[in-house]
């Protein structure tokens, strides 16, 4: 605490404490850290989707989880539309050389979503094409 002033009211010097979080290495402030973790969630969560065979129930989950996805308007946002115009379009080069198994179900997976909801999936496509043009380098 700083000296008191004339009226004996005390004076409290505060200092602005930034908190920072590591991912990847580097320090970054506590608000991307949360958009960081939050853009993972959805993630993690359409890829459940994938370790099930394709059922009427999965495609359920998988429609909230797209119409919540297609929300993001973020440079993340554009990181996890980049990962699905992946796997749509089969651009595995990023990652393997080779495909495995493992992609060419979710491939599979995801083209069978997309068949049986063409209005959802449409849409998705749009939004996944207007995020990579916004963010080419995600």
């Amino acid at each position: 605490m700083a000296a008191a002033s004339e009226d004996r009211q005390p004076i409290v010097d505060r200092r602005e404490r930034e908190t920072s979080w590591h991912i990847g290495g580097g320090a970054i402030p506590l608000e991307q850290k949360v958009k960081f973790l939050l853009a993972r969630r959805i993630w993690r969560t359409a890829w459940n989707c994938f370790k099930h065979p394709y059922s009427p129930q999965g495609r359920e989950k998988f429609k909230r989880i797209v119409i919540s996805v297609m929300q993001g308007k973020t440079e993340q946002s554009a990181e996890i539309a980049r990962l699905f115009h992946d796997m749509i379009y089969a651009e595995h080069s990023r990652y393997e050389l080779v495909p495995t198994q493992h992609v060419v179900q979710r491939q599979a997976w995801i083209l069978n979503f997309l068949r049986d909801e063409p209005s959802v999936g449409g849409e998705f496509k749009k939004w996944i094409r207007k995020m990579l043009e916004r963010y080419p380098e995600a």
